[in-house]
């Protein structure tokens, strides 16, 4: 490391060959120490900050979206207070041991802790296991920086021998080293930045290593040592938010109101996380399992359902205004929902004024539709792009045009990827018999053009 090597006429030029070597004030940077301890001092309290807001994030409803967010602010808040010191700090870093070790040492704790806390985020609704696995990394981390300062540990010092970093102080250049016995020649092989004595100091560094990477194991291996202690009532408590903790829970005897409440808890918890979905396999099967034996209610599928019955999720796209004798194209857009379940749209087909519905349409998966008509694709007026029905409207005459489209969503117990509709019924009796229909949402829309000659 550089600045281990820096010979005695640095630290006291006045030094004379051949005459003992002096006792003299140890070589420390004032400045990289004053930027040193104000950077660590700042980024203590910026760490204290971000782990209460964190922690309270978990108790309030806040998207994914959101906590992206505070994690991208909190790395530029974190690489920012580097960058207003980093002309010392590089200084620092070519002469790492020209401070105090325990300030060197407090900077590389925090500084790692604070990495890690933003790199990997305090799990918020994690559970106890995430937040266990959470601590492992960091105990793993702070250990083995803690055990690596112990062994390279040096600090500005009395001039020394390199070999062993015993003092030199009253000897006589050149002489042997009363510790080690090596030879010096002459003061280049000397260092005015000694290792500091730390015996027994980095077995709590290698214990914190050990710490960690069990509590990682656990977490991963045995999450069962986590939770099976836990009272009954806790572990439903935390079922909703810790996927192990849902994973032993499910495995004990419930009752219809456990079960009603479990089924609340991961609604509510999936709805917070905003667009991105956060059930495991293990909750989505169990959910469907709770569809199948109808322990889930209706009110309970209908809050799951609620992301395709949002406004906006499906509309016409048309132009607001034509002319006589312009073609135009009206789309049906859907916009895709990542669901639990698998919901079917039907088309019946777009409408213009009076004139009765001109393309009908059968259920898909997913967003998109595919046109029919007596069985067969539609070819000619309609084109098929996106698989979205698209129409290519050439007005005759001026005016105002209504165009109207119906679509029926559905969801039916085993799919019913082939399941025909009757449109001539109420969707509650439109399917062919032998068909469970489990929910379903209509959808009526309507678009204007007004039309200039």
């Amino acid at each position: 490391m550089s600045g281990r090597g820096d010979c005695l006429q640095q630290v006291h030029p006045d030094y004379v060959v051949g005459e003992p070597i002096p006792e003299v004030q140890p070589r420390v940077d004032e400045v990289v120490l004053d930027a040193t301890r104000a950077l660590t001092r700042w980024r203590v309290w910026f760490l204290v900050v971000y782990m209460v807001v964190s922690i309270a994030s978990g108790f309030v409803s806040m998207g994914s979206g959101v906590r992206l967010g505070m994690v991208v602010v909190g790395l530029v808040v974190w690489c920012g207070m580097y960058w207003r010191f980093r002309k010392v700090m590089v200084v620092r870093e070519k002469d790492q041991w020209c401070i105090p070790f325990r300030d060197e040492f407090r900077y590389d704790m925090v500084s790692v802790v604070g990495t890690m806390m933003l790199a990997v985020s305090i799990p918020a609704g994690g559970g106890i296991s995430q937040l266990v696995g959470w601590v492992g990394i960091v105990f793993f981390l702070v250990g083995l920086v803690w055990v690596t300062n112990v062994i390279r540990g040096c600090e500005p010092g009395q001039m020394s021998c390199k070999a062993c970093s015993y003092s030199l102080v009253g000897l006589t250049i050149p002489c042997d080293c009363p510790e080690c016995g090596v030879r010096i020649y002459s003061v280049a092989e000397t260092t005015d930045r000694p290792r500091v004595s730390l015996a027994g100091f980095g077995w709590i560094g290698a214990g914190l290593s050990v710490a960690g990477v069990a509590m990682v194991l656990m977490m991963f291996f045995q999450p069962g040592v986590v939770y099976g202690q836990m009272p009954r009532s806790a572990l439903l408590g935390l079922a909703a938010t810790d996927e192990k903790a849902f994973v032993e829970a499910i495995a004990l005897p419930m009752t219809q109101a456990e079960r009603s409440a479990l089924i609340d808890g991961l609604i509510a918890e999936d709805a917070r996380n905003g667009m991105w979905s956060r059930y495991s396999y293990e909750q989505r099967d169990w959910l469907v399992q709770c569809l199948n034996d109808g322990s889930m209610s209706e009110a309970q599928l209908g809050r799951i359902l609620e992301p395709f019955t949002a406004d906006g999720v499906i509309r016409i796209d048309a132009p607001e205004k034509g002319r006589v004798g312009e073609p135009m194209t009206v789309r049906l857009m859907a916009r895709r929902v990542r669901g639990l379940f698998r919901v079917r749209y039907y088309f019946e087909g777009f409408s213009i004024g009076d004139e009765p519905g001109l393309y009908a349409g059968r259920a898909i998966s997913g967003h998109m539709f595919k046109l029919t008509k007596g069985g067969k694709k539609i070819y000619g007026g309609t084109e098929m792009r996106d698989r979205e029905p698209v129409y290519v409207l050439t007005p005759s005459e001026p005016g105002e045009v209504v165009i109207r489209a119906k679509v029926v969503l559905v969801l039916i117990r085993g799919g019913g990827l082939m399941t025909e509709i009757d449109w001539e019924k109420p969707v509650d009796e439109a399917f062919e018999a032998g068909t469970e229909l489990l929910w379903h949402h209509v959808v009526e829309l309507e678009h204007r053009i007004v039309i200039d000659s």
